[in-house]
């Protein structure tokens, strides 16, 4: 299982940009204004993983529907959803699943956050270091 075929992905359905790095120890995508650039201790101690809630009702009769459903079956096997809920209703010509997902991301902690606006304690941080420092800004 792998998140390397999803490497990359984009969209609407994430809540905001998505930053993919191989140096990232699960493999989850980075979701942020920037990219961080931070050591393997930094990111144990500051990268926290999150997850999004969602619920789709999906008819397997219709393509897009049946589409959809199999590509978030696909990123749970793969490890980057969890599903805690599947409803299977098959019968009379109907094919309809009921699907609860979480998405997976990693997120820079409070504290984190705090350090690259403030800087370590008793430091004078400029908006050349912010810029210059933890982050690769999203582009366009």
């Amino acid at each position: 299982m792998s998140l390397f075929h999803f490497f990359g992905a984009q969209g609407n359905e994430h809540r905001g940009p998505l930053f993919w790095s191989e140096a990232n120890p699960d493999g989850l995508p980075f979701r942020g204004a920037g990219a961080p650039l931070l050591g393997r201790d930094e990111i144990d101690e500051f990268v926290e993983t999150h997850g999004d809630y969602h619920y789709g009702e999906f008819d397997l009769n219709i393509p897009e529907q049946c589409q959809q459903f199999c590509e978030i079956m696909t990123r749970a096997y793969n490890g980057w959803y969890a599903v805690p809920y599947v409803h299977r209703e098959d019968g009379n010509g109907k094919r309809l699943r009921i699907v609860e997902w979480v998405q997976r991301y990693n997120e820079l902690s409070p504290a984190a956050q705090r350090r690259l606006m403030n800087g370590p304690a008793g430091a004078q941080v400029t908006n050349a270091d912010r810029n210059n420092g933890w982050f690769r800004q999203a582009s366009g």
